[in-house]
Order: C-alpha cells, then structure tokens, then sequence
C-alpha cells in the first residue's frame, strides 16, 4: 500500500513538473506585457518586445528601449536605443546555480556591443546583466553585474577604469529593498597631471515602498535612498565622507508628498585649507501630488516639441499660473533643518522654516506682488557662527561689493587684507550694536522670524506691511 501511494505521488510530481511550466510560462508572458506597458506609461521610456520564442520549459524574448530626450530649444536631443535580451525558465524546477526551485528564473542582458570602439570589457561578458529569480513565496531576488570597464579619452593619454558594479535586491508586491557597490573608478594619465584622481567605495541603498506602477509614475512613495563615497582623492583636493540620502513620504489622506534631502561631506582638504563636517538637509513638504503629476506630463510634452527657450518659459509660467493655487492650498514647506560645518575659523550652523498660509483664492496676479509674500509667508530662522567664521562671511561680501571699486583694486594684497580685517570687524560692531545679531561667548548668533507682514530680529519687531 505504501509503495502504491509512493508511486502515485511521484506520478503527482512529475505531472505537476511538467504541466506547471506551461501554465507559469502563460503568466509570465503576461506579467512581462504588464511590465511593458507600465513603462511606457513614463514618457520618457519606450519599450517594445520586438520578438518571442516560447518553449515548454522556457522562453527567450528581444525588447527594445529608448530612452526619449525631446528637444532642447530648438536642437532635437539623440534618442538612445539599446537592445534587451531576455532568457527565462519556468518552473517549479528550475535548476540554475541560484535557485533548485521557484516560480521562474529570467537573465536579462544587454550586449551594447557597438560601445566597444569606446569601452573595453571582458569579450564573454555583456556590459550589462540581471538575472531574477520569483520564489514559490513570491519574492525576487535580483542580482546585477556590470563588468569592469576600462575607457581612454580621446585627444589625450588619460584612461578611466572602473572597477564593475555589482548589486542585490529582494522585491515583493509593494516593497523593494536594494544595494549596490562600485569598488572603485580611477583616472590616471601621464601627461595631464590634474586629471589624475581615484573614487572609493561607492555604495548605493534603497529600501522603498510601491509597485513597479508607483515607482515609475512621478507620484511619491514612502521609501529612502542613499549614496555614500568613502574618499576622492585628487589633485589638489581630497574629500572623504560623502553622502546624499533622501526620504520621501506620503500623506494619503491630504494627497500630498514630502522629501527630505541631506547632503553631507565629512572632510575636504586642499593644500591650505580643510574644512569637515559639513552639512545641509533640505525639506520640501506638503507637495500636492496632483500637480507634480501633471507638471511631470507637461514637461515631457513641452520639452517634446519645437519650442524656442523663450516660448518654454513662457509655456511654464502658464502652467505655474494655472496650478499655483492648487498647490498653494496645501501649503507647502521649504526647511533647512541643518547647515552646518567646522571651518579653519570655527564652526557655524543654522535652521530655516518657512511657509506659506491663509491663501484661499490665490492667483496667479497675487504671487506676482511682494505684498502677497509678506503678508503670506511665515518664517522663522536661527543662524549662529563663531566669531572668526563671522569676520571671514563679512570679508567675503565686502570684497564682492567692492570688486569693482578701483581704488581698492589698486591697493597691495597687503593693503586690501588689512583694509579687510578692519571694515569687516566694524561691520560685525555695528550690527551688534543695532541689534541684528547678538555676541555670545566667542560667536555671534542671530533669531528671524516673519508672520503676517511683520518681522522679528531678535525679539525686536519690524511691520513690513502698511
């Protein structure tokens, strides 16, 4: 009896082996059309399957994307076009190296062969590579390979090599988690000494949360990105530490999306001068998806046709005009949560808040009024800066005001710098005594605010509205 069940549920099995694929090569053929389709909803992306060869237990398919510029001015951008190839097993046996099992197994490759008169890659290798496994938990797992790449520029002995990327990610219905690492990019030449220079450790995060739909439409999703560079290394300068990560939320019940944008750089040193810690986090919030939608559409169509840089301007202030009430309703916000940074001289750091309120009804005629800004906007800012970064931001503006002066241009480098040291000192006297920034200890620090047409430096008050 045992053996009997036995053979019955090898029987089973291998039924289901060989039927499954064809009932797994069926959807899949679909989800690739719905994939397709979902791209070319961008308008900058055309893609095409141009050709399928389908098999019991796998498939092969050409696509075709191109990228479409549009125009800029009156100069019709290159359309660029790459050919995809695509090989696909079904399963649930699928006997590749990275997987026994799954739904389905697809290498994506892209020979690029016509690059090779600028690029030199490993001959066996395509330029670029993907290869995605979909589990039987529904998951896929993506790898990305992108060999090492060696290119000479031209008119000049300087040759780029770039080390290869290589990534993974795991992507279910409506989250997808990503990472990605360059080793390596080093410029090198003999005869241009300035050209020489090395990148490290460039690594790439994404955890976001969305459909392939969401991701590709211009709407905003919940979801973080990051880039960090462990060093630049050239001539004269050396940076160490960079990193731009921005986070995107979205408020579904108000149908608006907020980005916050940091930006950072841990050490920059030239040969007399070093700065460190620098920083700048940027906030947009309370963005109306709705319109960004719709700006993304109107500007690949403006920027699809014939129009001079005059009339797209003015095909843009149309738009603004038409949609800035919409998207003032929501009040936006723009915030700097944080600039700061330790120079030679000291440290400084600041914050800004501001936005926009009470504009029901706004017009487009209101925004074009400075009396509409005071009485709408409200901000509120703190600054603060040890005293020697203080003196230097005072000798910077007096030597761009007075750039032009020729009796300050005549003078020594000598005269000008003492001319300097001790303008910029009075300056810094004379605001404090006026109240618009305040010693404190070995700094100066400055609070400003504004709220219905009415400033505040300090605590002191300043109606800007009659």
């Amino acid at each position: 009896m045992k053996k009997l069940l036995f053979a019955m549920l090898v029987v089973i099995l291998a039924g289901a082996a060989v039927v499954a694929p064809k009932v797994i090569g069926n959807n899949y053929q679909q989800q690739l059309h719905n994939i397709v389709n979902e791209i070319n909803k961008n308008p900058a992306y055309k893609l095409a399957i141009i050709s399928t060869d389908k098999r019991w237990f796998s498939q092969d398919s050409e696509l075709q994307l191109q990228l479409v510029l549009g125009t800029y001015g009156h100069t019709q951008l290159p359309q660029l076009t790459t050919d995809i190839h695509v090989h696909s097993k079904f399963g649930p046996l699928l006997f590749v190296d990275s997987a026994f099992i799954g739904w389905s197994y697809s290498e994506v490759q892209i020979s690029a062969g016509k690059l090779r008169q600028w690029l030199q890659w490993d001959e066996t290798s395509p330029l670029y590579q993907m290869t995605l496994v979909n589990t039987l938990g529904n998951t896929v797992s993506i790898k990305e390979t992108v060999p090492a790449l060696t290119f000479h520029l031209p008119d000049s002995d300087a040759v780029i090599n770039f080390s290869g990327y290589q990534s993974h990610a795991s992507c279910q219905a409506d989250h997808l988690r990503y990472q990605g690492k360059v080793a390596k990019v080093v410029v090198s030449s003999t005869q241009e000494a300035a050209l020489n220079g090395t990148a490290n450790e460039l690594l790439v995060n994404a955890n976001l949360q969305g459909d392939l739909a969401t991701l590709i439409s211009g709407r905003f999703y919940n979801g973080k990105f990051s880039m960090t560079l462990a060093s630049i290394t050239s001539i004269p300068a050396t940076l160490k530490a960079l990193e731009l990560t921005a986070v995107t939320k979205v408020d579904e019940q108000n149908d608006t999306g907020d980005t916050t944008v940091k930006y950072a750089l841990g050490e920059i040193t030239l040969p007399d001068y070093k700065a460190s810690d620098l920083q700048l986090t940027l906030e947009v919030n309370h963005i109306s998806q709705a319109v960004m939608q719709e700006y993304q559409e109107f500007a690949h169509e403006l920027f699809s046709q014939d129009y001079s840089e005059k009339e797209q301007a003015n095909q843009l202030l149309l738009f603004i005009a038409q949609k800035a009430p919409e998207l003032l309703a929501k009040q936006p916000e723009i915030n700097i949560t944080d600039i700061s940074g330790r120079l030679p001289e000291g440290k400084f750091s600041g914050v800004l808040k501001s936005t926009v309120e009470d504009v029901a009804n706004v017009t487009f005629q209101d925004l074009t009024h400075q009396q509409f800004w005071l009485k709408h906007l409200k901000a509120d800012s703190q600054v603060s800066m040890d005293e020697g970064v203080a003196k230097e931001f005072s000798k910077w503006v007096l030597t761009e005001q007075l750039a032009k002066n020729p009796s300050v241009m005549a003078a020594s480098a000598a005269e000008r710098q003492q001319f300097l040291d001790e303008k910029s000192a009075q300056i810094l006297q004379q605001l404090a005594a006026a109240g618009f920034i305040v010693k404190q200890g070995n700094g100066y620090s400055s609070q400003l605010s504004l709220q219905q047409g009415i400033g505040n430096i300090n605590g002191k008050s300043l109606p800007l509205v009659p």
